[in-house]
This record gives C-alpha cells, structure tokens and sequence, in this order.
C-alpha cells in the first residue's frame, strides 16, 4: 500500500478505524468503527465523556498511536502505512499539538521553547528566532518572551503551546482538553486565541474536550459516544 494516497476535496480522512487494547487474554475496545471527513480550514469539536477515546482518536491521527483496523488520510498521508521515519516527517510537517498539560521544557524561555520545533526541522536559529517571536506576538505574550514556564501563569503557558503547535506551520492542529487545567476566565482567553488564531492562519483545528460549552465554538460538533462518533 503506497505512503500516501490523494483523498479529493478532504485534508482528513477516517475510513472504519478501530483501536482495542490487549492486556494478555483481555481486551478493552476504545473506537469501534469510526469514519470521519474534515474539509481544509475547519474547526471541528469533538466531545464526550473521561474515558470515551477522545485522546485516542487524536493519538491515531497524529501518528502517536497505531490503528486496530481502517484507514487515516491526513493531507495525502496514509498515516496508518507510514514507517518511522515518515512518521518522524508527518509529525515534524503536517500535524501540530496542543495538549492538557503544556509540556513547556523549564530550563528553556518561551522563545526558546517555541522555537524548538524549528531547531529539530534544521533550520536557522535566525529563522527560528525570528518566526518564533512573531508567533509569541500573535498569542499577546511578546512581553514574556524571555520569560521561563515557572514564570508563567497557567494560561499564559498555553498561549505559548498554541505558538509552538504553530512554529512548523503545521496544516492540522490537534488539540486534546487544551484548557483542561485552566480556571474559567483563562479558559475562555485562551479558547478565543485558539478559536481565531485558528482562522486567522487557515488552519484545520481538531479540539476534542469534556466541556459542552465548546460544542458551538466550531463549525462542526460530533460526539464520540461507545467507541462511535455522532454527529450533531
């Protein structure tokens, strides 16, 4: 089966992808039969109860996780065909993220965080710089850029892991409860950096979460309820 495989008109593709989890002679069934469209430049929000494979689907289509069974067109990739190395370049180019906890390095700045990406890709350290602290400028942290994450409040720490999901100009953003451990208001603040930004930069965002606050936020809602997505 070739790398990667043209689907017309989507930049994300899931044809009945299944995961189930084996454990010697047990199993735990995560996604049963889940087939999925997204068009270029959509933001689609995924919710559903703890526990309900949200975090999965988005390991699947970022590469992290490997399918039971179905297919994973991202952007002409088939990830689910894809060697290590080509896995390496798919992450590296196609997809960036944007997690719970913001896994910022403590040792590294802002910038210097966000311009790691950059670092690992090969290019410049001017290049990186440079791109680096024009995104910090987008999410309003040009003020904190020298700034280490212990310095940082926890919404100011996201701000910075949106920039660096941005620093390769990645076609796809995956986004998993990115304001999980905020309070309300630094939630909303970063919810409408994501949500614009999003826009801003044509980007396709996937953003799974528990809060049904966020089901409106996109241009589409599903539900991923018993290994199924529904549609609302």
């Amino acid at each position: 089966m070739s790398e990667r495989k043209k689907e017309n008109g989507f930049i994300v593709s899931l044809d009945s992808v299944k995961k189930v989890y084996s454990s010697g002679h047990n199993t735990l069934p995560v996604l049963l039969d889940v087939s999925l469209k997204i068009t270029s430049g959509e933001i689609l929000v995924i919710t559903g109860e703890s526990g309900c494979g949200k975090s999965t689907l988005l390991n699947l289509i970022g590469g992290l996780d490997d399918v039971t069974s179905g297919i994973i067109t991202v952007d002409s990739w088939n990830v689910t065909s894809l060697g290590e190395e080509m896995l390496t370049k798919y992450r590296q180019n196609i997809i960036g993220y944007v997690f719970q906890f913001h896994y910022l390095l403590k040792d590294f700045t802002a910038l210097e965080n966000v311009m790691l990406p950059g670092y690992i890709r090969g290019v410049s350290r001017k290049e990186a710089s440079d791109r680096a602290e024009y995104l910090l400028n987008l999410v309003h942290m040009e003020e904190r850029l020298s700034h280490f994450p212990m310095e940082l409040s926890g919404g100011e720490r996201q701000r910075v892991t949106f920039a660096r999901a941005l620093m390769n100009d990645p076609k796809v953003i995956l986004a998993d409860e990115p304001t999980g451990n905020l309070d309300e208001w630094n939630s909303r603040n970063v919810e409408e950096i994501l949500f614009s930004l999003t826009k801003e930069q044509e980007k396709t965002l996937i953003l799974v979460s528990h809060d049904r606050f966020l089901a409106g936020k996109g241009d589409r809602h599903c539900i991923l309820t018993k290994g199924m997505l529904v549609e609302e």
